[in-house]
């Protein structure tokens, strides 16, 4: 049926409606376009600037954050750090003479002597800034950088033999043995081996009567217990999860295949930046031990 000079004309104005519509439509995209290429440019200055910056001292920040003896986070630790954790994860209660405190990993109330308040980010990296300008916390005893532990899972976990990564299903921290070797000792004869006094036959009763001849390996998968609300913070075991597994990987305890994780840096701001730090660090020549 031929279509009326009146049907025609309101054809053709509804067409020039809809076209009029999506040019705008379309010159409204294509300015959002150049707007986000502004900024994507810009981001990509900083970014180029940044990487420049870092390039040029890489090899030296490396080799400061190694995880060995001579960096262990026990040097010059503070009592009222102790106290601070304590009084914000752990439980106390007494067994005759000995004050007991709650240990975060064996949930187990053990000798206070024996449960160290042991550093995330160590107290030998903080003379270097480093944890205020990549976690953002300016007090390296701040009660979230840091957790109570007996001290052979602390002496591992300074060393980089364990460490600890987020579940976000169960909302935990999880243990993770990183050198097998360690896996099969008994923790209390492990004690024994860093020096505590085998006299103690007071302390001595309570580990074995609460620890038995249980092993490294048998906390493997463990996660670690907080009493409060509060929580460390996720960026500094984070942080140490990602050195402890380069560290292991140069060590030979894993392959580069090996214990793939995923982040769980507490704020995007802070996700952005020290990921791109650490990517470049795997880039960079692998560094030996210090003496």
């Amino acid at each position: 049926m031929a279509m009326s000079q009146d049907d025609v004309v309101s054809e053709f104005q509804k067409l020039r409606a809809e076209f009029s519509v999506r040019l705008q439509e379309t010159q409204q995209q294509l300015q959002e376009t150049r707007q986000q290429a502004q900024e994507t440019q810009h981001q990509l200055q900083e970014t180029q600037q940044r990487v420049e910056f870092l390039s040029a001292f890489l090899p030296a920040v490396d080799s400061m954050l190694l995880y060995n003896g001579d960096q262990s986070s026990t040097n010059a630790r503070s009592s009222d750090f102790k106290k601070q954790l304590i009084n914000l994860y752990s439980e106390c209660t007494q067994s005759g003479s000995l004050k007991l405190v709650k240990c975060s990993i064996t949930r187990c109330f053990l000798p206070k002597k024996c449960v160290i308040a042991s550093h995330i980010f160590k107290r030998t990296w903080a003379k270097h800034s480093w944890q205020s300008v990549l976690l953002g916390f300016n007090d390296i005893d701040d009660p979230r950088n840091g957790l109570l532990l007996f001290k052979p899972f602390e002496y591992a976990f300074d060393r980089s033999q364990i460490c600890f990564t987020f579940n976000s299903e169960s909302q935990l921290f999880i243990m993770k043995i990183l050198d097998s070797s360690i896996k099969d000792k008994v923790l209390v004869d492990n004690l024994f081996s860093l020096g505590f006094d085998t006299n103690d036959a007071e302390s001595i009763s309570v580990l074995r009567q609460c620890l038995g001849f249980r092993t490294f390996g048998d906390f493997d998968g463990s996660a670690l217990l907080f009493s409060g609300l509060t929580r460390p913070f996720k960026r500094a075991l984070c942080f140490h999860a990602h050195r402890s597994r380069k560290f292991a990987v140069e060590s030979g305890w894993l392959s580069n295949s090996d214990f793939e994780f995923e982040d769980f840096w507490s704020e995007s701001d802070y996700k952005v930046k020290i990921s791109r730090w650490l990517r470049m660090l795997d880039q960079s020549p692998p560094a030996g031990l210090s003496s």
